[in-house]
């Protein structure tokens, strides 16, 4: 249906027209990041702040092995809001040392609003090549993609009020 599928890429669009980043605070920024996160299918849960690690969420996605068991795997998220940079080597090397202690197979995620300088882009893809250290980055691309792919949750965060004010003293979280 045409007219649907007009609609559809109407919604997606505004959902992501809406999408002001510079009105989040951190906090408000690791809510969407958890919404997201559950919109995908994975459970997410914000992490005890403090100040020693840089893991804001561990979140578990259930899948089924290629024998028909089941599953869990547990991924620990780091969200990263700029207000100007662009992500640093520094932010990436954090959650690959908290992977490092991590137990068994646990994944790490890294999203942000930003862009990865070359040098991070460089470092991620040396961690690909370490089986046992399993790292992703969704940067403010791969964010603002799965915005439009979800435009309730994109609503929900950006939808006139629901979105919290500006960062404390301009910082990144």
């Amino acid at each position: 249906d045409m007219n649907a599928g007009l609609r559809q890429l109407v919604e997606q669009i505004q959902a992501t027209s809406k999408a002001d980043f510079s009105a989040m605070s951190p906090r408000a920024f690791e809510d969407l990041v958890a919404d997201i996160l559950r919109a995908v299918g994975f459970s997410a849960d914000k992490m005890p702040h403090r100040s020693d690690t840089e893991v804001d969420l561990r979140a578990t996605y259930q899948r089924t092995d290629p024998f028909g068991s089941p599953e869990t795997e547990v991924w620990l998220v780091q969200a990263k809001l700029y207000s100007h940079a662009r992500v640093s080597i520094d932010a990436i090397r954090a959650l690959a040392g908290a992977l490092a202690v991590a137990p068994g197979y646990t994944r790490g995620l890294l999203v942000t609003n930003a862009q990865l300088t070359s040098v991070a882009l460089e470092y991620v893809a040396d961690l690909k090549r370490h089986p046992n250290l399993r790292l992703q980055v969704l940067d403010g691309m791969d964010l603002k993609r799965l915005l439009r792919q979800f435009p309730a949750v994109a609503e929900r965060h950006f939808g006139g009020e629901a979105a919290e004010s500006k960062p404390e003293s301009g910082g990144d979280s």
